[in-house]
């Protein structure tokens, strides 16, 4: 079977492995000078909005990607290795500078200003085109692309015998790298970024194309159920009646509960991270400067730290099971959550600081532990539409729910209060998942697993 496989994916497994990961480091890449802490600087400092209208923006970005994403979960599935999804969304990513050059960012910074009875008003009349068309084209790009890049390497990885962790090391390393790289170039030029966007799309583009699997054929390679790759490459695919058995699933329910009470929060503040670390340092020139650059400068151990704990997360995971882990990180979130607010209310920058190593510690392990509960729940010809749909989509959905309501609440009640609300939320729902898991979880029966019988004596 391992012959068939390296017959039709014809690089290496460690050649496979090392493409892959290059391809998972230059994605992430893209996503870091957009959607990082940069981008919601760049909101506040150039275009001058308020944390209500950048979460508009933030959710509206999410919540247009939930209208790719069905399409994108059923074509991943039918398509498989095959990689027409991945060339469009990086021929995208090309256009990243001159969109944000004359499009996006000149919509956002037209203004209106009107006075009435002697009160002086400043409107951005475009602001809700600007943010469906940012939403159409940074939706389709990045959010609804980053699941298609997550799954299709989990995939692609997993044919080659390898697992995502050390793909997600990589995704992670992306984030670091290009962490403090965007802030200096921001600081020179917020233009800069975006255009260095669509000069590391070009080279993603090249490596992409550099993937072998123009001969993969599905029916040729799974040819039994107990195959090793029959996990990864089913030898049916999947049809309608594979979807709709997903809206009696019990583990695809407990699965969007998962995302919805805990994953949702986490990234939903995290758009807005950014701006709660500025608060810390001065309002002057320099010191603003010295916090962006500081904040991007923390990428780099941050990255390093993830990098290290994604590595190993695999096996973690496959030892304690990935629902023990979904639990174990719904407390973990709380907890990161109470020490960003406590940061705030001691107004400590070593605190802060320390919140931001404990993001790193979390955020890797989300991404595996999601694709490890889909690997053992479910089966893996609807995989796609089940980490689309169930995770990423679910994640848009509740992102544009919840980020303008978060902006708002940053700007009512501060962001220290906000945070320890959100902490105490975050710790019931970790409460929740417990007895969602232990009553509400359909028991699984271990696939592709067979014993030999005992010799007689």
């Amino acid at each position: 079977m391992i012959d068939t496989i390296k017959k039709h994916l014809p690089d290496s497994q460690k050649v496979a492995t090392i493409k892959i990961c290059l391809v998972s480091f230059l994605h992430a890449c893209l996503v870091a000078s957009i959607a990082g802490d940069i981008f919601a600087i760049w909101l506040q400092d150039k275009i001058h909005l308020d944390g209500a209208e950048i979460g508009l923006l933030l959710g509206l970005k999410g919540g247009v990607a939930i209208f790719f994403k069905p399409f994108f979960g059923y074509f991943l599935d039918k398509l498989l290795l095959r990689k027409h999804l991945i060339y469009a969304i990086a021929i995208c990513a090309v256009g990243t500078g001159p969109f944000f050059q004359f499009i996006y960012g000149p919509l956002l910074t037209f203004t209106h200003t009107a006075t009435v009875n002697g009160v002086t008003t400043t409107t951005h009349p475009y602001l809700y085109l600007t943010a469906l068309l940012g939403g159409i084209y940074l939706g389709f790009m990045f959010y609804a692309g980053s699941a298609v890049i997550f799954s299709y390497c989990d995939r692609f990885v997993r044919a080659h015998g390898g697992t995502y962790g050390i793909v997600n090391a990589f995704n992670l390393a992306g984030w670091g790298v290009m962490a403090p790289i965007s802030g200096f170039l921001y600081v020179y030029g917020a233009i800069y970024t975006f255009y260095f966007c669509s000069a590391l799309a070009v080279i993603f583009v090249i490596v992409v194309f550099s993937l072998k699997v123009k001969s993969f054929e599905v029916d040729e390679v799974a040819e039994s159920e107990d195959a090793i790759a029959g996990k990864v490459i089913p030898e049916k695919r999947a049809s309608f009646k594979d979807y709709f058995r997903l809206c009696k699933s019990k583990n695809f329910f407990n699965l969007i509960l998962f995302n919805m009470l805990i994953v949702v929060v986490l990234y939903s503040q995290s758009g807005q991270f950014g701006r709660y670390f500025l608060t810390f340092w001065g309002a002057d020139k320099e010191s603003h400067a010295f916090a962006i650059r500081l904040i991007s400068m923390l990428g780099v151990p941050v990255s390093a730290i993830a990098f290290v704990l994604s590595m190993y997360s695999s096996k973690v995971i496959a030892k304690i099971g990935p629902q023990k882990a979904m639990v174990l990180l719904a407390f973990l979130v709380a907890g990161f959550l109470f020490v960003s607010g406590f940061a705030g209310l001691m107004h400590s920058k070593a605190v802060i600081i320390i919140a931001r190593l404990i993001f790193a510690s979390i955020n890797p392990l989300i991404t595996v532990a999601v694709l490890a509960y889909v690997a053992v729940y479910f089966n893996m010809k609807i995989s796609g539409m089940v980490y689309l749909i169930g995770f990423q989509l679910m994640n848009n959905f509740g992102s544009f729910l919840e980020s303008p309501a978060i902006g708002k609440s940053f700007d009512v009640y501060g962001f220290a209060h906000t945070y320890i609300a959100l902490a105490c939320i975050v710790a019931v729902s970790g409460v929740v998942l417990i007895l969602s898991f232990t009553f509400f979880s359909k028991k699984i029966v271990m696939r592709h697993v067979t014993k030999p019988n005992k010799p007689q004596e």
